[in-house]
């Protein structure tokens, strides 16, 4: 298939910064080729 694929990964914690590190966590285990993702999600509200 040509199109596109999303994929939300969510993350909770007890600060924005907890819940952040436990969503890139599971991103980091999505076994995708040339997978590219957004690192900057959340960080203009720390």
């Amino acid at each position: 298939a040509d199109g596109g694929r999303v994929l939300t990964v969510c993350g909770t914690g007890a600060d924005l910064a907890a819940a952040r590190a436990v969503a890139y966590a599971a991103v980091a285990q999505v076994p995708w080729r040339d997978g590219a993702f957004r690192s900057d999600i959340g960080l203009d509200r720390g």
